[in-house]
């Protein structure tokens, strides 16, 4: 992450400077500003920038994205929906798969990757919308029987990219997926 002075010629790069080295290296993943603190996402450790210092707020947990709206910020990870509440991570759904969020007055939409988009209500109710086409257009195997084309997901790298185990059917004018939670 780079920085410069507002008074300097911001389009000669020669004035910008790396702000700090916790930023030159590894997978900077997401960024947002609340309350004259940076909050970043890097290598899926959480950091917060009190200052002029960077220190870690959460390394325990598998941060993914954060999401800012209404003047509140909101944290996803792997294992679940955080808000920050007083410089305080809480917890406000657990859930798996999860890559963002955003808040509503009746709940919260979240998207789980290429699932599904899920409206989770205040009192803990899941709706999940299927989007129309195939389940992710990551496929490894197809078979033509029937009269209809059969996907699944998967491949060599299929436990590292947490790839769903899922059956995607087209019958030449329709999808129809078979999620997971149903076989």
């Amino acid at each position: 992450m780079y920085v410069a002075a507002l008074k300097d010629n911001l389009l000669d790069f020669g004035m910008w400077h790396v702000s700090t080295p916790i930023t030159k290296t590894g997978n900077l993943m997401a960024l947002a500003a609340q309350n004259d603190q940076l909050y970043l996402i890097k290598d899926s450790v959480l950091y917060v920038r009190k200052g002029v210092q960077w220190q870690v707020m959460n390394d325990q947990t598998s941060f993914l994205n954060i999401r800012n709206h209404g003047g509140s910020l909101y944290f996803v990870s792997k294992e679940g929906i955080f808000s920050l509440q007083n410089d305080q991570l809480s917890l406000i759904h657990y859930t798996q798969g999860a890559v963002d969020i955003l808040p509503a007055s009746e709940g919260y939409w979240m998207i789980e990757g290429s699932r599904s988009i899920i409206f989770l209500e205040r009192n803990g109710d899941k709706n999940h919308y299927y989007p129309d086409g195939p389940a992710t257009d990551k496929a490894f195997r197809m078979k033509f029987a029937y009269g209809k084309l059969y996907v699944v997901p998967g491949g060599r790298w299929a436990t590292e990219n947490d790839t769903p185990g899922e059956v995607m059917v087209y019958d030449g004018q329709y999808w129809h997926n078979i999620w997971n939670a149903q076989i």
